[in-house]
């Protein structure tokens, strides 16, 4: 027989663990496993939930190639041929940029392309932008605020962020995506960046894992 002291300790741990897993906030924010989604699915979960239409997708990684292996090297200029495009930083540094707004398209590149770069010996992750755009004019306080809602939603923790003038960055880690970067000894997964375009009168947002590596 268990005591009824015992008893009631286990009946608040169970009601507990019952508001935990059935909470509003767990219900909606749909989250993975620590680690255990791509990139891809990370950047465009997070996007998603901006409800933007897609603009365009884009997938890029550069740095150095270690295989001597040739046929690796011409599976990946095979991909390069078909859509992306590929140039030469320095001796053995490559880098790899391919666009599209389909996301069909994206899905199916970004799944090769990981294949074929980690296959020539490259080590960097390869990162996905999702970009979209709203009609008018943010602030930079206010793009900033709608970055961590976004980031919120996977609860995300702000690393560091620049905001001023018409654009606003800011990165933050989830821990829930297979890849990320170690930039200034922080550990990044997402990034989140906006820029008001006067001539257009539109915000453009973009939303990337684990990190935009080019201008916005």
């Amino acid at each position: 027989m268990i005591p009824k002291k015992l008893q009631k300790i286990i009946f608040y741990w169970v009601l507990l663990l019952i508001y935990f897993l059935c909470s509003p906030e767990q219900a909606e924010s749909g989250l993975y496993q620590p680690g255990q989604v791509n990139n891809f699915v990370l950047a465009e979960t997070v996007f998603a939930h901006s409800g933007l239409e897609t603009a365009e997708i884009k997938l890029e990684v550069w740095g150095k190639i270690n295989s001597n292996n040739s046929l690796e090297l011409k599976e990946l200029d095979e991909f390069c041929e078909k859509g992306a495009w590929r140039g030469s930083v320095a001796d053995n540094m490559i880098r790899v940029q391919f666009k599209t707004s389909d996301i069909r398209c994206a899905t199916a590149a970004y799944n090769k392309l990981t294949r074929l770069w980690e296959k020539a010996g490259g080590q960097e992750p390869v990162a996905v932008t999702f970009q979209g755009s709203i009609t008018g004019e943010l602030s930079c306080l206010e793009q900033r605020e709608t970055a961590q809602s976004l980031a919120k939603y996977v609860r995300a923790v702000f690393v560091e962020g620049v905001c001023e003038s018409n654009m606003n960055s800011s990165s933050f880690y989830t821990g829930l995506a297979e890849k990320n970067l170690l930039v200034n000894g922080k550990r990044i997964d997402l990034h989140i960046a906006s820029r008001y375009d006067k001539m257009g009168h539109t915000t453009a947002f973009y939303v990337a894992s684990p990190l935009i590596y080019q201008d916005y």
